[in-house]
């Protein structure tokens, strides 16, 4: 896996599926390496990026999918400078050369706590917030099914 936050430049991406996706300071993603992108980067000026790789394990798996369970992101972020803290510090302890796995994993982890925090959130649509009251005011009912819910 690739953590990423662009510094200085930008970039437009355009998805296999055509959707266009502009990337400029402050943007940041997590891409899963081992799988094949059709994406296109175009109109791509010199980037200054920080980025991270993390050894894929079911443990960062399962991190992943807790705190990003609408898949890995990829957003403009609203506070830089908290992300680019995290990244700094890890770059600044890779370099004293001195590498405890344990102090490295807490600070990764502390990064993706951090994009979580800051990622958009989509509100939720109304006839869901709708459905959620009916089964909060009705779980008790033998009765409840799908189909009451649905109505």
């Amino acid at each position: 896996m690739m953590c990423s936050m662009i510094l200085n430049g930008n970039c437009e991406i355009i998805s296999g599926d055509g959707d266009r996706q502009k990337q400029g300071p402050g943007f940041f993603s997590i891409h899963d390496l081992n799988l094949r992108h059709n994406n296109q980067a175009q109109n791509k000026d010199i980037l200054e990026r920080y980025f991270i790789l993390f050894e894929v394990t079911p443990l960062l798996n399962s991190i992943l999918a807790q705190l990003f369970p609408g898949g890995l992101p990829n957003f403009q972020t609203k506070k830089p400078e908290r992300l680019r803290r995290c990244f700094e510090e890890i770059r600044n302890t890779m370099q004293k050369g001195r590498i405890d796995d344990i102090q490295l994993g807490a600070m990764g982890f502390k990064l993706l706590l951090e994009a979580a925090e800051q990622m958009p959130r989509e509100p939720v649509p109304g006839t869901l917030l709708m459905a959620l009251r009916y089964i909060d005011n009705h779980f008790s009912e033998p009765e409840l099914d799908r189909t009451r819910i649905a109505m």
